[in-house]
């Protein structure tokens, strides 16, 4: 018994998506949305900023025009209020320093929106690297009975999961469908846009088998046969 649980333990280390591919396929799809809704988000930000950058870029053209169309300074000095002229030329130069801070506050806000955007594009692509290579978590791995369906991201190549023998093509539009002969196996993969093989061509794992033109979800048919049991 104590056997028993060490090698389930090995088996699922061993094999990790041999059990969890679907699952682990539709985590990362909710990881893939939510890392595009922080993009969303981002750009909002992004944009947000920007607005108020214009606006206080407005107001600091504006009161350096102001200043420019001011009246000539050995005229200000003929007047009994060129002490006021100084005390809002003050209150301007404060004005200006403190717009110049804020407006390089914001810079340094976009250059963090901008690292963080960068940083969650990266995320998201290799995510869907990863999400591709969840369909080719069979290569290698103990076939297992059953029908899955794994997205890939196109256009891309479809590459066959298994070494084997190619025992059938059937051709409709949009949607080729070729079978897989192993050893115990029968696998289907259907959805192609093009094919790179023909019946009867002996595959090799990981070998280029097909195209597909846009993303898509490509449905996988495993069928292994039942190894017979022993008599004790």
């Amino acid at each position: 018994m104590k056997f028993n649980k060490i090698f389930l333990i090995l088996l699922f280390l061993i094999f990790p998506s041999l059990t969890f591919s679907q699952v682990t396929e539709k985590d990362i799809d909710k990881m893939i949305k939510s890392k595009e809704k922080q993009l969303i988000e981002i750009k909002e930000k992004r944009k947000a900023l920007e607005e108020l950058k214009k606006k206080f870029l407005r107001l600091y053209i504006a009161l350096y025009i102001k200043e420019l169309y001011k009246s000539n300074i050995s005229e200000i000095f003929k007047s009994p209020d060129y002490l006021a002229y100084f005390y809002e030329k003050e209150k301007l130069n404060f004005i200006k320093k403190a717009l110049i801070k804020k407006i390089l506050e914001i810079k340094k806000e976009e250059e963090k929106l901008d690292t963080a955007y960068n940083k969650t594009v990266r995320e998201i692509k290799n995510l869907k690297v990863k999400r591709h290579r969840i369909f080719s978590s069979l290569y290698g791995f103990p076939m297992k009975s059953g029908n899955y369906t794994f997205r890939l991201e196109g256009p891309a190549p479809v590459l066959a999961p298994v070494k084997g023998v190619i025992k059938k093509i059937t051709y409709r539009s949009k949607n080729i469908e070729i079978v897989i002969k192993t050893q115990n196996c029968i696998i289907s993969l259907s959805k192609l846009d093009e094919i790179k093989v023909n019946i009867g061509d002996h595959i090799i794992q990981k070998q280029e088998i097909g195209y597909i033109n846009e993303t898509k979800n490509i449905p996988v048919i495993i069928k292994c046969e039942k190894k017979p049991v022993l008599n004790r």
